[in-house]
């Protein structure tokens, strides 16, 4: 008897989960084809072209952002919250090497969500630039 209760339990535990779409059951054929979803977030590629390690931040007014470390010769990819250009804004990208006493800051950027920011940090960073795409 206990075991038909114990079963009988688990069933009624365990059909909504089985039943739900997505679960286990084969994709509908959408008519209008697959359906693209838009990137909601800035995207922002590091190339790090210097020989130092660089600590990279995004500045969008008086808000500053970390977005991480980039290792020397080496290329990173981050992506900036939701928060960042959500109604279109300026962005500013600043890096700071570690260990020297100078930084760079790239020009402002006009940016929307969707948009692909590359940070080329070179050598000499006076030569560094940003490019939107």
């Amino acid at each position: 008897m206990r075991r038909i209760v114990r079963a009988t339990v688990a069933l009624i535990i365990l059909i909504p989960f089985t039943t739900r779409p997505g679960y286990g059951a084969e994709p509908q054929n959408d008519p209008a084809g697959p359906r693209v979803v838009a990137e909601d977030r800035i995207t922002v590629v590091v190339d790090n072209r210097n020989f130092l390690d660089v600590r990279v931040y995004a500045v969008e007014g008086s808000r500053v952002f970390k977005l991480g470390n980039v290792t020397g010769l080496s290329r990173q990819t981050f992506r900036l919250p939701r928060s960042f250009g959500a109604a279109g804004g300026e962005l500013q990208l600043l890096a700071e090497p570690i260990g020297a006493r100078v930084g760079h800051s790239s020009q402002p950027l006009s940016v929307f969500p969707g948009d692909r920011v590359e940070y080329r940090i070179e050598n000499a960073l006076v030569f560094s630039t940003a490019r939107l795409y």
